[in-house]
């Protein structure tokens, strides 16, 4: 398996586990995943990627990062938000 597809493959993981709010070795045994694996990944996937990824569909977009989820209802709310974080940076 390769690292792009190793890292697809575990990133739903991490955020259900992230969305779980359970310890990593409960939650591991529950799903039953290899607790090392778990945290090796969690700690890959914790570095900052290298773009933000953003869905859109007809009137909604979506952004996702590092375990956040916003969803916003219009372009313009999307311009919104970047002019607020620009400012907090």
């Amino acid at each position: 398996m390769s690292r792009r597809s190793a890292r697809v493959r575990w990133e739903p993981i991490i955020q259900k586990f992230n969305d779980s709010g359970k310890s990593a070795k409960q939650w591991a045994k529950e799903e039953g995943i290899s607790y090392q694996s778990l945290i090796l990944w969690k700690r890959k996937l914790k570095e900052p990627p290298a773009f933000v990824e953003l869905n859109g569909s007809v009137g909604t977009f979506e952004l996702r990062w590092r375990g956040i989820r916003i969803e916003l209802s219009s372009f313009e709310e999307l311009k919104e938000l970047g002019q607020l974080l620009v400012q907090w940076c």
